[in-house]
């Protein structure tokens, strides 16, 4: 049961180092990914376009065939942080590119008639940052997550106590 909490309560060194160690994607940064962005004018023919990222063509040819319609980049040609993807293309393609590997094309054709076309040229995922006794966010997500717990193994006790009964209609 949860008594009290307190942010000043003590975790010893090796029970927090435990933690981080199971835990430590929480504290990773962001992923960079170096995307390739092209942008058809309103009406253009994307059918071919389309077949050739579903034979899995080459990446060279594809960009050809998107820039012998017109199609124009906005993102700069490097690696950025997602979140400074969202200002050039918005969050679907930036959440579908950040789980993606490596070759993967998304494609959208937007409400206003323009097709969009966003490659995923390479990532960078950055490890977790070494584990540091020191760092307060650390030991806030360990107390917050044995907090959960609690409240959990609290709200489970009440569940089986109580009568609970669904309606289903």
């Amino acid at each position: 049961h949860i008594t009290s909490e307190s942010a000043a309560q003590a975790v010893d060194e090796d029970t927090l180092r435990t933690w981080y160690e199971a835990n430590s994607d929480l504290f990773r940064l962001q992923p960079q990914l170096h995307v390739r962005d092209f942008w058809l004018p309103m009406g253009a023919e994307t059918r071919d376009i389309e077949r050739l990222i579903e034979t899995n063509a080459q990446r060279e040819d594809i960009e050809t065939a998107l820039k012998a319609r017109g199609a124009q980049s906005l993102a700069p040609d490097g690696l950025l942080p997602a979140n400074k993807l969202l200002d050039y293309m918005g969050g679907p393609p930036v959440r579908a590119l950040s789980f993606a590997a490596s070759g993967d094309w998304y494609s959208e054709v937007q409400d206003n008639g323009r097709a969009m076309y966003v490659v995923l040229v390479s990532r960078s995922d950055p490890p977790a940052p070494a584990f540091d006794p020191e760092r307060s966010d650390i030991k806030e997500a360990y107390l917050r997550a044995k907090g959960d717990d609690a409240f959990r193994t609290y709200l489970d006790w009440l569940k089986s106590r109580a009568e609970i009964t669904r309606d289903l209609k």
